[in-house]
């Protein structure tokens, strides 16, 4: 499994960042693009492109969006998870525990994901393990 994460040149300009998105999630390694945004409350506002051009870019080439359920990230957002869902995105909830204790973070993502009316069917971690193979071929 192969996650890919924006994590440096999050100012781009909106343009610039949507081809380097969708460059990302259309790579045949690619299966998972952590935290989307790159946003950390509080501190970084995180990336700005179009949204619904990457994601359904990324739903036809199979790569997932994750939920980053760190309170710190909240990444995607549930409305832009919505929003993903409803492009066609397989999303992922992830703790981004750095820390033992931090495992429990997953809690807040099931609660975001709720938020965002998305249900089990469209949660990479909710799939019996053949179904999470073939998602991620």
């Amino acid at each position: 499994m192969v996650i890919i994460s924006p994590h440096v040149k999050l100012k781009m300009e909106p343009a610039e960042m949507t081809e380097r998105m969708l460059r990302a999630v259309s790579s045949p390694h690619a299966d998972i693009v952590g935290h989307p945004t790159g946003r950390r409350l509080g501190s970084r506002p995180g990336a700005t492109y179009d949204f619904e051009k990457v994601f359904r870019a990324a739903a036809a080439h199979g790569t997932a969006m994750e939920m980053d359920c760190d309170p710190a990230r909240m990444d995607l957002s549930p409305e832009l998870a919505r929003l993903a869902a409803d492009c066609g995105c397989m999303l992922s909830l992830d703790s981004d525990a750095h820390y033992i204790d931090q495992f429990a973070y997953v809690d807040q993502g099931a609660w975001m994901a709720r938020q965002a009316g998305i249900g089990p069917d469209r949660l990479l971690n909710c799939l019996e393990l053949p179904d999470l193979l073939a998602a991620l071929r």
